[in-house]
């Protein structure tokens, strides 16, 4: 399929063709924190779409503090940025249920000017089978981008 044919319901921006551009223009629009990002093509997207069931425009929850609701196609776009395989999905969508669930209360680890931030560890059969990085020398510290 062209991308060309692909719709989603995100805002689709053309971009340069240059990494270093994309990757300083994704910074000052504030869509990254400055870490290097794969561009969020269409077509990566759609791909990484691919490893998951679930309908692209399901509303998983509302992420705070701005309440933003976080769509598969939200999560694969940023899956994308991040260098995951579109194995990943399953994973990091459980992993997106588990924080907005209330009683982890990712609002106040959001909100806090305390420096933290959620960690998903990954063991077991499950990250065996998805050859999850756990040793050292990737970029993504946990989930392999290759």
């Amino acid at each position: 399929m062209a991308s060309e044919d692909l719709e989603f319901a995100s805002d689709v921006h053309e971009a340069e063709d240059d990494i270093e551009q994309i990757n300083r223009e994704y910074y000052m629009r504030g869509w990254s924190d400055g870490l290097p990002i794969i561009p969020p093509t269409p077509e990566r997207v759609q791909r990484m779409l691919e490893g998951t069931s679930r309908d692209p425009q399901h509303v998983i929850g509302r992420v705070p503090p701005r309440w933003g609701d976080a769509t598969v196609e939200k999560v694969a776009i940023n899956a994308v940025m991040a260098g995951c395989l579109p194995a990943y999905m399953p994973v990091l969508i459980t992993a997106l249920e588990a924080m907005l669930a209330p009683e982890f209360n990712l609002y106040g680890i959001q909100a806090t000017t305390h420096p933290v931030a959620p960690l998903l560890i990954l063991n077991g059969p499950l990250a065996r089978q998805l050859d999850v990085n756990n040793s050292y020398n990737n970029s993504s510290c946990l989930l392999r981008d290759s």
